[in-house]
């Protein structure tokens, strides 16, 4: 008999940065391999419907929004084994600004639920050791998240045969080696932990170096930053090189990918490397920050620590590339990492921890 598998999420809205962009992927990769799977926003009363089974395993993606706890108590109440995939909502990076108050919560009411958990999983290492000192470190799996990575675009060996025939027009036709017109894209939401304020102030110190790039903030305002963010661009008398997008769906973030000559994540705290993953499925050239860096792509990324100094080195590094060399290095990159990212690849993971659990709790 097919496991049965309840994922609880927040959205299922394909924002930018958001789960919703990867959800639907993990979903059709897990019905095609035989599971039954269910995705909803809020769980109630699993065990009251005789017409439909109980889950095998309940899977809550995310921390932050009250339907997670609702889900973790009444998977508790009905003894359904269920993981908890934070989502970086328990870095410590997140949780050490909160109130003495949410923090006096988070000790009396999640750590319970927590500690319940079958599973918490992490996205990366640094995610893993922030958990296992909350958690029982047996208890912490790392389980990264994968793309589709057939949704965006040609195999990076088509591209590399393209981008080496523009490469040798551009050699014979004496074409500069860089050209105005670049854009630096920041595909998610628009708020204070992506990173948005260190790379608008780092493209700034640069200089010269930057002369004919633009940066694009791509993603959805959280609270009134958009505006805060737009009013100091004009303030700096930048706004001619500053754009802002909200890229609401899929294919609005593929419009913006085509456009961009770098897609950067400088995010402060550890969260899904959503526009990485796109970027890399694209054969785009890509900037991380090293706390978003999945298992297996250590050595492919292009990472940097949380400091603006070196942002502003890896921007320059980048910068001083030939477009040429950029286009080349990416296609490369990507060839590499869409094998690694890809859900045919990612989920195997999954299935083996839901059947784990699953035949534990039998």
């Amino acid at each position: 008999m097919s496991l049965r598998v309840v994922h609880v999420v927040e959205s299922m809205e394909p924002a930018a940065g958001r789960l919703g962009v990867l959800m639907g992927g993990l979903v059709d990769a897990l019905r095609s391999n035989g599971l039954e799977t269910v995705v909803v926003n809020e769980l109630i009363d699993v065990a009251a419907s005789s017409s439909t089974p109980s889950p095998d395993v309940i899977h809550i993606h995310g921390w932050g929004f009250s339907g997670a706890k609702a889900a973790a108590r009444e998977a508790q109440r009905n003894r359904i084994p269920y993981v908890v995939s934070p989502l970086g909502d328990l870095d410590d990076r997140s949780v050490g600004r909160s109130s003495w108050w949410e923090r006096l919560r988070r000790w009396r009411v999640d750590r319970p639920l927590l500690k319940s958990a079958a599973a918490i999983t992490a996205l990366n290492e640094t995610e893993a050791a922030g958990l296992r000192k909350q958690v029982e470190a047996e208890r912490v799996v790392t389980l990264p998240f994968g793309i589709s990575v057939g949704d965006y675009g040609e195999s990076p060996e088509k591209e590399l045969a393209l981008s080496s025939q523009i490469s040798l027009k551009e050699q014979k036709s004496g074409v500069a080696a860089n050209s105005e017109g670049r854009t630096i894209l920041l595909l998610g939401p628009i708020e204070p932990s992506e990173g948005c304020v260190q790379l608008l102030k780092a493209m700034a110190e640069l200089g010269p170096v930057a002369d004919g790039w633009t940066v694009a903030l791509a993603g959805e305002e959280v609270g009134a930053y958009r505006n805060m963010l737009e009013a100091a661009v004009r303030r700096k008398g930048a706004s001619t090189r500053v754009e802002f997008s909200t890229a609401a769906d899929v294919a609005a973030q593929r419009q913006w990918l085509a456009k961009a000559s770098l897609v950067i994540s400088p995010s402060l705290r550890v969260r899904l490397p959503v526009s990485m993953m796109q970027a890399l499925a694209a054969s785009i050239p890509v900037l991380a920050s090293n706390l978003l860096i999945p298992p297996g792509l250590e050595s492919k990324i292009a990472a940097f620590d949380s400091s603006r100094s070196e942002l502003r080195s890896a921007l320059q590094a980048m910068m001083n590339q030939s477009d040429v060399d950029r286009r080349a290095n990416a296609m490369q990159t990507s060839k590499k990492a869409r094998t690694i990212i890809d859900w045919s690849a990612r989920v195997e993971a999954f299935i083996s921890l839901y059947s784990k659990l699953a035949r534990r709790s039998a």
